[in-house]
């Protein structure tokens, strides 16, 4: 049970409320504390920030952050601004239990807090950014607020809250000045896709509108549905987005962005000369890496580039799918992730974090929520699976067996919810069968999936999850049990391979019906198995519907498996198209894609050093490395460097 405080009248979400602590010292000290809101905070010391947080958790397991301040005597002012924007406006990745500000500091320095409100603030919904923290219009409001000053300040009330208050799993993110940006009239463009703090200061009287994006567009709309444009080659004339706006009533004044924004367009448009200064802090997860040289092959060497920096705006106090829209984690997301983590760097403080977190949603079925935390529960089966995959990855590239034994009881339940769903000799499951974005399929799931509940590319991501649930159980947990599910993986395997093999075209169909064929089952059939005719129908098949960006994996995959470099270096050569559209980071889609800058699309990353370098373990613990490259006569030009 901890002490927490939060304003001593009823107020309705949303809201802003700084609380301020006003404290003198005699003598020159280190003073150290630990601090935890709900939504968050942001600290700031006479003004200046010093602290945010805390570190994002979810409802079963909220963190708590530490703050250290080395300070010289003299009068100071502590102020916490924390943000209860409720469940309808808050930003789709945030969970709460109930709003207020907890400080635990050992001296009793700061005992003494105050709180007001940011008033003038009306909030609003993102758009097309949906799934981000709130935009705003602000009347004439109280500037200096977070300086501790003006307005009315009132004592605060305290509550028992008995939510368990867990330390930071990770470093704090980084916050490093950005400066490098051009002017373009009334917009700001950066040299590079950002993630940044962004602090402004007005003076005078007028109005000031502030809009971000990703990308510029060459027509004025986008779909409302799934939130697409005309991009061309992003230098178009039309920045849409909602954005904040603040009317000024004279006098200087400062506003320091609650959360940091994402993209590489920033708009300000201010009636009149109000704009006296804007900074940028670039923020995200500290990667360590170093000379920023993947390949000597100066092509190549940009392509990972541009994979690096995407999976660098998609990690932050979670892995995200992007920064820009909702910046939620997904199971799929996450496993490609973190396999461009494991090539990267050996810290896995962030990877650990993620698959405890996407655990911890699991229900009582077994299955496990594609996306967490978040506010809105949703279910994609085939995420289920692919977390046994991402755990069996984790296991196999790090020496790590007490993580792995701590998470085989979340794997274990994802079987039993196979099981559940098994009849029939195949899996039929509920909700979003979603697969990939394919433009020949209907919101992401192969055709008929939806009226028959099942697909092959489903049923075989359950042989895959199956084959490594099995390895994990046999190296991990029980042997039993590894018998078990290779029994399992086999008569799955076997059901598929009856119900939708056509031996005409030597294809595996994507529905019972035997209509409709993709790359799909092929390549994960042959990452399941072996089957040379398959082989034989993607060579010969050249028209079947491609998997899209994030699923190209899963094909990149196979290819190294099988050895099949021609094939490889052919979908490779497709992220190459990507920088000629203008494009800074790898995005959502391979053509006319929503998101310029999507987590899922990095895993070249991966594929450079465990395909193309062929560097990759083959006993579980990291051990037994092997390097065996995939070269072949039909490499691209841009891959011919020696790797």
């Amino acid at each position: 049970m901890a002490l927490w405080m939060r304003p001593d009248m009823p107020v309705k979400p949303p809201y802003v409320a700084v609380f301020r602590n006003n404290f003198v010292l005699n003598e020159a000290r280190e003073m150290k504390f630990r601090y935890s809101a709900d939504e968050r905070c942001q600290l700031f010391l006479n003004g200046e920030r010093v602290g945010d947080g805390p570190e994002r958790g979810d409802a079963q397991y909220w963190y708590y952050q530490n703050c250290e301040l080395r300070l010289e005597p003299g009068e100071y002012c502590l102020t916490a601004r924390v943000l209860c924007f409720g469940r309808d406006l808050t930003a789709h990745a945030q969970m709460s239990i109930a709003h207020g500000l907890w400080i635990d500091e050992p001296d009793g320095i700061l005992s003494s807090w105050q709180w007001q409100l940011e008033f003038g603030f009306h909030y609003r919904k993102p758009y097309p950014d949906w799934g981000v923290f709130p935009r705003f219009d602000a009347e004439p409001a109280n500037w200096n607020i977070l300086e501790g000053h003006g307005g009315e300040w009132r004592e605060v009330a305290y509550f028992d809250d008995d939510r368990e208050l867990h330390a930071p799993e990770l470093p704090p993110m980084r916050y490093e000045p950005e400066t490098h940006y051009r002017h373009d009239g009334n917009r700001i463009v950066f040299d590079d896709y950002v993630c940044v703090w962004a602090e402004y200061v007005f003076s005078g009287s007028g109005t000031v509108a502030i809009r971000w994006g990703e990308t510029t567009y060459e027509e004025p709309e986008i779909n409302i549905h799934n939130l697409k444009g005309a991009k061309g080659k992003r230098d178009g004339k039309y920045l849409i987005s909602t954005g904040n706006t603040f009317k000024l009533n004279g006098g200087r004044c400062r506003w320091v962005d609650y959360w940091w924004q994402a993209g590489r367009y920033l708009e300000i448009e201010c009636d009149g000369p109000v704009l006296e200064n804007v900074t940028f802090h670039r923020t995200g997860y500290p990667y360590h890496r170093g000379n920023g040289l993947f390949s000597r092959n100066p092509q190549l060497n940009s392509l990972l580039g541009m994979a690096y920096r995407t999976l660098e705006a998609c990690s932050h106090e979670t892995y995200m799918d992007c920064p820009y829209y909702e910046q939620l984690m997904y199971v799929g997301d996450a496993r490609l992730e973190a396999l461009s983590t494991y090539v990267i760097t050996s810290d896995t403080r962030l990877v650990k974090k993620a698959l405890r977190q996407l655990a911890r949603s699991q229900q009582p079925d077994g299955s496990i929520f594609s996306r967490y935390p978040a506010r809105v529960d949703q279910l994609i089966p085939t995420f289920c699976m692919i977390y046994i995959m991402a755990l069996h990855d984790y296991a196999l590239w790090q020496d790590d067996p007490e993580f792995v034994c701590e998470l085989l009881p979340t794997a274990r339940g994802i079987v039993d919810y196979l099981n559940r769903n098994f009849r029939e000799g195949l899996l039929y499951l509920p909700e979003w069968r979603f697969i990939d974005w394919v433009p020949e399929w209907t919101h992401g799931e192969p055709p008929g999936s939806a009226e028959s509940g099942t697909s092959s590319p489903l049923n075989y991501l359950g042989v895959l999850a199956l084959q490594r649930m099995s390895e994990l159980e046999e190296h991990f947990g029980s042997r039993r049990l590894a018998i078990s599910n290779k029994e399992f993986a086999i008569e799955l395997e076997q059901s598929i391979w009856k119900h939708y093999y056509n031996p005409v075209r030597g294809l595996i169909a994507d529905d019972l019906e035997k209509q409709h064929y993709s790359e799909h089952p092929q390549v994960l059939a042959l990452l399941s198995g072996n089957y040379p005719q398959l082989i034989d129908g993607l060579r010969r098949e050249r028209n079947l519907p491609k998997t899209g960006i994030y699923f190209s994996f899963y094909y990149l995959e196979a290819c190294y498996k099988h050895r099949l470099a021609d094939l490889f270096y052919a979908r490779f050569a497709e992220w190459f198209k990507l920088e000629k559209q203008g494009l800074k980071t790898l995005p959502e889609e391979f053509n006319n894609p929503r998101s310029d800058c999507h987590a899922w699309s990095s895993h070249v990353l991966y594929h450079y050093f465990a395909s193309i370098q062929g560097r990759r373990p083959t006993v579980f613990g990291g051990k037994g490395m092997q390097i065996q490259p995939l070269f072949g006569a039909r490499q691209p030009d841009t891959v011919l460097a020696q790797v």
